[in-house]
């Protein structure tokens, strides 16, 4: 009977202290002004996982006409040496791959996914990135869930301010000395806000 308790304890504590890794997804984070380009890194974590294949979105908030069209030229990197492929759903990125020749997907980059901000964006603003509908799959094409994944951002900041501005009346001059110092080189942005025929 101590026996066989004694078999017992020793098979339970060979299960519990055995872990599988489980893969986990990476969604980075950045930042940009109105109207620039923002590159958003997605990694994969989850050496010893036996993932060979990957499909997942990466959904972003609203209508694309408010962050600005999803650039997909710039989604990259290789899964076992075959290409991922990107294709645009309603409001998310889909990436694709599958390793041609059944290897584990080591750790690393599953691409980037680089966004426009649109000019209807007012700073500050973020739009946050999600993971959705991960698939993870070894080569048996079992399923293997995925575990930890991180979600990012579209951090929307603002540009840098002028040094001078000014609403000078019709005939005046603009002088420049006394507001950013003798003798300045900066460049000059002349803006017509007047009534329609009014001179340039």
């Amino acid at each position: 009977m101590n026996k066989l308790k004694r078999i017992t304890a020793i098979a339970l504590i060979a299960i519990t202290g055995c872990v599988f890794a489980q893969p986990a997804t990476i969604v980075g984070s950045n930042s940009g002004q109105v109207g620039g380009t923002v590159v958003i890194p997605v990694s994969y974590l989850g050496t010893g996982s036996g993932v060979v294949g990957v499909q997942m979105d990466i959904g972003y908030d609203t209508a694309a006409t408010s962050l600005g069209n999803a650039d997909l030229t710039s989604c990259g990197g290789t899964l076992g040496g075959t290409a991922i492929s990107c294709t645009q759903q309603a409001n998310s990125i889909r990436l694709t791959g599958f390793s041609a020749t059944l290897t584990e997907i080591p750790d690393g980059s599953l691409g980037t996914i680089s966004f426009t901000i649109g000019n209807a964006n007012v700073a500050p603003f973020t739009y946050n990135l999600t993971v959705q509908g991960e698939v993870y799959s070894d080569a048996a094409l079992n399923t293997i869930p995925p575990n930890g994944s991180t979600d990012g951002a579209v951090m929307v900041v603002a540009g840098p301010q002028p040094d001078y501005s000014s609403a000078p009346v019709g005939g005046s001059t603009i002088a420049l000395n006394g507001s950013i110092g003798t003798n300045p080189t900066s460049d000059v942005l002349i803006t017509n806000a007047g009534p329609a025929g009014a001179p340039n």
